[in-house]
Order: C-alpha cells, then sequence, then structure tokens
C-alpha cells in the first residue's frame, strides 16, 4: 500500500478550518478553541523578530483586565465571565507570538472551502425545508436562525472575504466561478444593508486598484468590479428616501453623542450613576425600528465608556451593565472595553494589515469588507474572525522579520 502522508501545513490548514466552523461555537456564547490546535505545529518567533507592539498590546489587555477589578468597575457577580472573556481574548492574542506554519493563499483557502459548505446548506435549508416555502427568500433572514448558527449577521461577514477572494482568484481557477455565484447568492439572502454596504466599499477599492495598477487599460480584472459596483449603486438609489435620511441621521447623531461625552470628560462634569442604573434606563425610546435601536446601543456603550476612558471596562461586556445582547460596533465595543488606548492599539493593527496586503487586492478587499462592517455589528469580536485577523496579523509579522533578515 501507497505510503500517506500529511505535510505539517495541510493539518495547520485542518485545524484552520476547524477554528472557523460556526457549528463550534453556537449562539455566538461559546468560545470555539480549536484555533489552539495550531500551536502544536507552529513555532514562537525570535525575541528579535517581535515587532514592539505585540508585548505592548498584551500588556495594556492585562492592565486593562486589573485595573476593572482594583477601581471596582464591574460587579463580583461578572466576574467569572470577565475572566473568560479575558482569557479568550489572550488565546487569540498569542497568534500573534507564533509563525503559523501555512501559506496567506491557503489561509483564504480554508476560509473559502468552510464558507462554501455553509452556503450550501444556506440554499438547502432555502429552498427545501418546508417551513420556508420555495423561493421564499425573505424568510431567510429570520428563520434560518434556528438552522444555522450565526445567521445572517455573524457568519455572512466571512463569506464576505471569501466572495470577495474567489472573484479575483477566478480568472486562475475557474471553479470559482461557481464559488463566487454561491456566495454572492447567499450574501444577498442575508438581507442585510450593511454587507450590501460593506461589499460596495470593498468593490470601490478593486475598481481603483485595478484602474490605476493597470494604467488605466480596459481589462476584465477591471470592469468586472466596475461594473458589479455600479449595479449596486443603481440598486441602492432605488432604496426609500426615509432608509437613506435614516442612515444619514444615525451618523449625525452618533457623531453628536461622541462629541457629548468627549466635552464632558474634558470638562469633569461626567458622572454616571452606578452601574445597575443602566438596567432601568432599557426600556425607553427604544423603538424606531434597528436604525434607532442600534443608536440607543451606542449611546450607552459611550456613557459606560464615559466611566473609564482610558483603560476601559477591562473586558466587560455591554451586557454586564445592561440586558442589551450586543453593542453592533466592533470600534465602540472594543473602545468600551480596553479604553482610548486599546482601540489606538486595536486600529494600529488594521493598519498593518492594509499596509501589508494593499497591493493583494484578494486579500485586502476582504479586510475592507470585514473592516466597513465593523461600524454596524461586532467582526472581530467573533472566534472565527478573530483566528483569521490574528492569524493575518501574524503572518505580517514573519514575512516582515524575513524582509529584516534578508
Amino acid at each position: 500500500m501507497p505510503k500517506i502522508t500529511i505535510s505539517i501545513e495541510n493539518l495547520n490548514k485542518i485545524f484552520l478550518v476547524l477554528s472557523m466552523v460556526p457549528l463550534l461555537s453556537p449562539s455566538g456564547i461559546s468560545i470555539n478553541y480549536s484555533f489552539v490546535l495550531l500551536f502544536l505545529f507552529s513555532t514562537f518567533f525570535k525575541p528579535k523578530d517581535l515587532p514592539f507592539y505585540v508585548p505592548l498590546i498584551l500588556f495594556f489587555a492585562i492592565l486593562s483586565y486589573m485595573q476593572s477589578f482594583i477601581f471596582g468597575l464591574v460587579s463580583s457577580d461578572y466576574s467569572i465571565r470577565q475572566f473568560f472573556s479575558f482569557g479568550a481574548y489572550c488565546s487569540f492574542l498569542m497568534l500573534l507570538f507564533v509563525k503559523v506554519k501555512i501559506e496567506t493563499t491557503k489561509i483564504f483557502e480554508a476560509v473559502v472551502l468552510v464558507c462554501t459548505i455553509y452556503s450550501a446548506l444556506v440554499l438547502y435549508f432555502t429552498f427545501f425545508v418546508e417551513q420556508l416555502g420555495f423561493g421564499d427568500f425573505r424568510a431567510a433572514k429570520s428563520v434560518l436562525r434556528q438552522y444555522l448558527p450565526d445567521w445572517p449577521q455573524r457568519f455572512p461577514v466571512l463569506m464576505m472575504a471569501a466572495f470577495l477572494y474567489t472573484i479575483i482568484e477566478m480568472r486562475k481557477n475557474k471553479f470559482y466561478i461557481a464559488v463566487s455565484t454561491l456566495l454572492g447568492l447567499c450574501l444577498f439572502l442575508t438581507f442585510t444593508r450593511a454587507i450590501y454596504l460593506s461589499l460596495f466599499v470593498a468593490l470601490i477599492y478593486l475598481t481603483i486598484f485595478s484602474l490605476f495598477r493597470l494604467k488605466l487599460s480596459i481589462t476584465k480584472i477591471s470592469i468586472f468590479p466596475f461594473v458589479v459596483m455600479i449595479a449596486s449603486l443603481s440598486l441602492f438609489l432605488f432604496i426609500p428616501n426615509d432608509t437613506l435620511s435614516n442612515a444619514f441621521n444615525i451618523i449625525v447623531k452618533l457623531l453628536g453623542e461622541t462629541y457629548k461625552v468627549i466635552v464632558n470628560l474634558i470638562s469633569g462634569s461626567t458622572h454616571l450613576a452606578d452601574m445597575g442604573s443602566y438596567r432601568l434606563t432599557l426600556s425607553p425610546d427604544r423603538h424606531g425600528g434597528s436604525e434607532a435601536e442600534r443608536l440607543y446601543h451606542w449611546k450607552i456603550a459611550l456613557q459606560i465608556w464615559g466611566e473609564s476612558p482610558v483603560l476601559g471596562t477591562g473586558f466587560a461586556g455591554i451586557y454586564h451593565y445592561s440586558n442589551l445582547g450586543s453593542v453592533h460596533n466592533q470600534y465602540l465595543d472594543v473602545l468600551m472595553r480596553t479604553g482610548v488606548i486599546g482601540l489606538i492599539l486595536y486600529i494600529f493593527l488594521w493598519i498593518k494589515l492594509f499596509t501589508h496586503f494593499f497591493y493583494r487586492p484578494e486579500i485586502c478587499a476582504g479586510l475592507i469588507a470585514i473592516f466597513s462592517y465593523g461600524f454596524f455589528h461586532e467582526t472581530t469580536k467573533l472566534p472565527y474572525l478573530a483566528v483569521l485577523f490574528f492569524v493575518l496579523c501574524s503572518k505580517t509579522i514573519e514575512e516582515r522579520a524575513k524582509r529584516m533578515d534578508n
């Protein structure tokens, strides 16, 4: 019999796939720790190869966590939950300290594989489950949640990265044409405006990049994203004016709320009641559609952040202070948990990714879509997106070290 061998890179790819399976993290509560299997065949960076910001991020994470207990920012009832939140963060952060022996292209192949299987299940339940009814697309947004975990506003974020990767790579691999069509259809079935908008922003990048990179020559690679962008813009123009007005108003109101908090902090007039009082303020004014509710979540998050603006609440999620289940904004969530310093370090990691992968549109487009989506929902807080984010950060450190050695 022929000897069967499995390379270390393939093993890492298998572990990476497992860490992105949403079934291993049901309901967004259980943290998927299968990514720690990557450590089995990974090696630590040498001290000279490790950038200064990596231990700095760990140091401020520990400082933020400890100060929440020293100053009593978190109720003892939630100390255990905060401990697990901090442990999950540190676990993902450890990916910055190790060399993951898998190529960047293989990382995205793993993403495409998981998202393709998930998308196939979406179509199966949409068209063949009796409760939905054949062709009942609108029901996919709500009814499918009982069949598929993290649908339609969580796992599809990863699907955006897979979709944008396949539309670029389909010129090399014709099989990706079918995969891209499948992913695109399922992203449409989410009926989530934030996803549509994030894809639109990524397509703008692809259009500009392809035109200038190819010296304004008219080629298939430049025409495709341009056509998709124009089609998306045409559909967007048919959205009722009330929705467009709400989208504009929510941005203006958020900027106003942020300004008030900052002014109060500078003037020293900010003095919030005990955190338990937030529970009593949740029922009023929670009406007016998803835009109004999202704005309300952001307002509460900013108020909580105002209690500890520099280091944050120490990984205490918004549900520690209120019965709101989500901030619906990745950056406000980071700001609330780790303060201004934590947000700066988090944005710094994003900048490193963008600068490193800017000339690789098959990767950068997906990162832009995920980053854009973060203004309306959590992203890297989710386990499968955290794995992708920190593994790519690890690859930037590794490739930077190689350049310095050469």
